[in-house]
């Protein structure tokens, strides 16, 4: 398992990836799992690429009141 942080001034991303053999399969965007990400995160995206299968999450600063 491979995981990359980067925080900005706005957000922090975590990239995590894991290799696989064959061909891998990704949670659906409907699945419970996914709806659990995207409440917890805000912005999360999976994709495969060769032999690793990726996710990235991001969570953005609140914008402050104007």
């Amino acid at each position: 398992m491979t995981s990359q942080f980067e925080v900005t001034d706005s957000a922090l991303s975590i990239d995590v990836s894991v290799p696989v053999s064959g061909q891998a399969t990704l949670p659906g965007g409907s699945s419970f799992s996914w709806q659990v990400l995207t409440a917890l995160a805000g912005e999360v995206s999976a994709k495969t690429d060769g032999d690793r299968a990726a996710i990235r999450l991001t969570k953005r600063r609140a914008q402050p009141p104007s």
